[in-house]
């Protein structure tokens, strides 16, 4: 069954895999919407570089979302 994006956001869960979002595996975006750290590097490794939300651009790149990423562990 397919949930709408604010069912989604509501949970935590990412809306790219739908999984459960954790403390350990989060990354959020400059427009504060949050991601698995794995989903959002897929998405900069294909040049897709916006928010699947909203599309604002992610000015980050891999060796800043590693940085990120590495505060929240």
């Amino acid at each position: 069954m397919k949930r709408s994006v604010s069912e989604l956001l509501f949970e935590n869960e990412c809306i790219i895999c739908t999984n459960e979002i954790k403390k350990k595996n989060l990354v959020v975006l400059e427009c504060c919407h949050m991601y698995h750290s794995d989903c959002i590097i897929k998405l900069v490794e294909k040049r897709s570089r916006k928010c699947p939300i909203c599309r604002t651009r992610i000015r980050w790149n891999i060796k800043q979302l590693n940085r990120h990423i590495e505060l929240f562990k």
